[in-house]
């Protein structure tokens, strides 16, 4: 409970299952969720600063230096967050049903994120039906963004977005595509070439 807002679950069921390969369980009103590998929770944010170091460098402090070895896989859908939503970040709805997945391996620089949503809310942004595919090499991260409307208000509209690229060590190339309400009409699509600058900075490119 939050002031006048109270948060209410029929059920929460929690297993874990600790070895050589640990395996936990989440299952509630709210969110189902998987973990299954080899991990450490306390060490998940070093393993998230662990791949930003090795892509965009310029938004850590920390190097690359590999983490504590972190090989597990996750799955998870979101079942009905408006109520937790709603008193911690009100701005933001996120559509029931919505699902991701992944893989994060620390010993082969291997990261891998799956998502799919009807709808993500943030303030009077929309984004509808979302999808987003990335995965890395030991090189770059490649992502495969799709959303069928992006809106702002009742203002402006986009359609058929899609975001595609990499990012590579300080670089990032992506190609950018959308059309209007007829999109035989109005359509466009550019490549946007960003460098990250330790100065706080981003140069960007259009072609």
């Amino acid at each position: 409970k939050e002031g006048d807002k109270l948060v209410t679950a029929d059920s929460i069921f929690i297993e874990t299952m600790l070895g050589e390969r640990r395996d936990f369980k989440l299952t509630s009103d709210f969110i189902d969720l998987r973990i299954a590998g080899d991990y450490n929770f306390s060490a998940l944010n070093k393993t998230l600063q662990h791949f930003i170091s090795l892509y965009i460098p310029a938004l850590t402090t920390l190097n690359n230096k590999r983490p504590e070895s972190q090989e597990f896989n996750f799955k998870g859908q979101i079942k009905k967050s408006s109520e937790i939503m709603d008193i911690f970040y009100p701005e933001i709805v996120i559509a029931d049903s919505s699902s991701f997945e992944g893989k994060v391996s620390t010993d082969n620089n291997e990261l891998s994120i799956l998502v799919n949503s009807k709808k993500l809310l943030i303030g009077e942004v929309a984004f509808d039906d979302i999808y987003i595919d990335s995965h890395s090499d030991a090189m770059s991260f490649f992502f495969r963004t799709n959303f069928s409307r992006i809106s702002v208000g009742d203002s402006v509209a986009l359609n058929q977005v899609s975001l595609n690229g990499f990012t590579n060590k300080d670089t990032a190339s992506f190609l950018i595509g959308f059309s209007g309400e007829d999109s035989l009409l109005s359509h466009a699509s550019f490549y946007l070439n960003a460098g990250f600058l330790t100065t706080g900075y981003t140069t960007i490119k259009i072609v």
